[in-house]
Order: structure tokens, then sequence, then C-alpha cells
């Protein structure tokens, strides 16, 4: 019966991200999934997402995001509020790379429902520790006095960390699902070495920054960090290209997110006209789109794009 269920339970997660349902729903099944894998690095991810990540260091990098600083100074003349401060004026590197990007260590369930109790425009606010303020004061002229400072985070570094988990745990399930050859009674303690490589191939992918006792991107079949290029022969330019021309298709039958998703496609086509073109780009481009896809209902030809995505990822390492 347990056999039964395992199986059960993964086409079930699987049918969910395809209907869009909310994570800390899925997460209830995950769970279940999870104690029957019992793979370690599954199961430690799975639960930082489902519960927040305890420290910075052990936020993946797929969570750290841009921020933008404002504060409330004051002045012989009274109090300004909501003053941008010009952070890449600050000359210390460290408080200056701290200030511009924020780990988000929130858990899933809990970005959910700031996702869903807040209005569809706006950023969120993380308060800057005061120890920050004599940095944040050299860059103001003399007379103006930090009272109160913040980072504010756009709503969509939000949906994005949705985007990509459920990303994530899409591509590690159809693949489980493959890897079994669809068998209702496979043995999960007899095929640990199996769920091991598919969960370095989809969740661990491109994770860096996890601390102790979780693979970095080094480590994996993938290349990560902003900067990674790579020699894209021919046969793999046609198969990205053909890729851009399915998304491109579906595309064409959206209404709010179709300008996001040529946007995308844009950054695509131009590295692939340079001579050497950026992966991390395409692939985190390709990232963006899969969510943007996974987030829309309704739409046949999906599943065979996502299908597309994940193969051209598992071609560039991305």
């Amino acid at each position: 019966m347990e056999k039964l269920d395992v199986k059960a339970m993964i086409e079930s997660v699987i049918s969910d991200l395809f209907d869009n349902q909310p994570l800390s729903t899925i997460f209830l099944k995950v769970q279940a999934i999870s104690f029957f894998l019992e793979n370690e690095q599954f199961t430690k991810w799975f639960k930082n997402e489902n519960n927040g990540y305890a420290n910075d260091e052990t936020v993946p990098d797929y969570r750290n995001t841009g921020a933008t600083v404002y504060a409330n100074v004051a002045t012989y003349g009274g109090m300004w509020q909501n003053i941008h401060i010009p952070i890449e004026q600050i000359k210390d590197n460290f408080v200056r790379e701290w200030l511009s990007h924020v780990k988000l260590n929130d858990s899933i369930p809990e970005i959910e429902a700031l996702l869903e109790n807040t209005s569809n425009e706006g950023a969120f606010k993380r308060h800057v520790p005061a120890v920050a303020f004599s940095e944040i004061q050299k860059v103001l002229s003399p007379g103006y006095t930090i009272q109160d400072a913040w980072q504010e985070i756009q709503r969509s570094a939000m949906m994005n960390i949705l985007y990509l988990v459920k990303n994530r745990l899409l591509q590690f399930f159809l693949e489980l699902d493959r890897e079994f050859n669809n068998e209702i009674n496979f043995d999960v303690m007899l095929n640990k070495k199996e769920v091991e490589k598919i969960v370095n191939q989809t969740i661990n992918a491109n994770i860096i920054n996890m601390g102790n006792g979780t693979v970095s991107a080094n480590d994996s079949t993938n290349i990560g960090g902003q900067n990674n290029t790579l020699v894209i022969n021919n046969e793999q330019k046609a198969e990205i290209e053909k890729v851009v021309a399915q998304i491109k298709e579906v595309a064409e039958t959206f209404e709010d997110e179709k300008e996001e998703v040529l946007n995308e496609l844009a950054r695509i086509i131009t590295q692939l006209d340079k001579p050497t073109p950026k992966t991390s780009i395409i692939a985190n481009a390709l990232h963006t789109i899969n969510g943007i896809l996974m987030g829309v209902a309704g739409n046949m030809a999906t599943p065979v794009v996502v299908e597309g995505i994940k193969h051209v990822l598992s071609l560039i390492g991305g």
C-alpha cells in the first residue's frame, strides 16, 4: 500500500503544480513524499522552504534579490520622509553590497500570505539595523540625520521565488515519475541512488550558498554564477531557437504575461547573437519564463514547452 500511495502522491503533486495550486497546500503532500523518499538533501531543502531559512548563510542564491534603500531624515527645517538613498555612493564595499541585496529567508507559506494580503503594486519593506546608519549618513549632506531606513523589495521578486520553487519541484517529480517508468509499484528503497541523482539534477541545480551538507553549483551538473559562458554548438543553438519559437507562439495567446515573456526571449536572442553567450543569462531567462508559464492555467501547450525548456537547460547546464 505504501508504494501505491507514494506513486499516487507524486502524480497528484505534478497535477497540482500544472494547475497552479498554492505551494502551501502542495507542501502537505510533498512532506509525506519526503518521508518515504528518505533523501537527506531533498528533505533539508524542503524543510528550509517550508519553515524558512535559519540564517543568511543557508539561503540559496535564487532567494538573493536586489533592493532599494529609503530613509526618513531629520534636518534643521524638519523631517524629510521616504528619501531615496544613493547606495552606489557608499564607499564601504561590504555595506554597499549588503544594502543593495536582500536574502529572503521567509518560508514559502509566509511569502504566499504576503502576496495574497497585499495589492499587486508596491514593494515590501525590511528595516535596516541602526548599525548601518553611519555609512548611509556619509552620502548625505551635513545637517541630515537618519531617523529610520529600510530596504524595499519588489513584489515580483517574491513571486519569482514561488516560480522557481515550483519549477524545481515540477522538474524533480517529472524526472522521478519518468525514472520509474510510470510504474505504480516502484520501490523507493531499492532506487535510492537514482533518487539522489534526480535531486542533484533538479532540486540542487545551480544552488549556491547553501552551507554545509548541500551541493554547490560546482558539485552539480550545472554551471552557476552570473558571468559563466559556454561554447554553444550548432545543435544546442538549434534546440534553443526551437524552444524560443515555441515559447513565442504560446506567449501570443497570453494577455497580461505576454510582454514579460517577450522581454525574456529578447534577452535569450541577444545572447545567441554573441560570439560567447552567457549561458547563465539564457538559463535565468528560461527559468523566469518557465515560472510564468506555470502560473498561467488552461494552456494545453504549456506542458510541452516546459519539457522543452527543461531539455535546453540540461544542454547548457542552467
